[in-house]
């Protein structure tokens, strides 16, 4: 599987996960704003684990 880049998600989207990984969103409300995102077969749960570091792999 490809690494994504931040060049692969919306700048809205990455707004919203800055938000939720520095406290200032709560996570229901990143699940709500990021539901509009959620089309195409990519679920809510698939949004918030790719942008996701990939400490394990570094």
């Amino acid at each position: 599987m490809t690494r994504l880049t931040a060049n692969d998600f919306h700048s809205e989207l990455l707004e919203l996960y800055d938000g939720y990984v520095h406290a200032r969103l709560s996570r229901r409300d990143f699940l709500h704003r990021t539901a509009m995102f959620a089309i195409g077969g990519r679920t809510i749960t698939a949004i918030l684990a790719s942008p996701r570091p990939g400490y394990a792999l570094a």
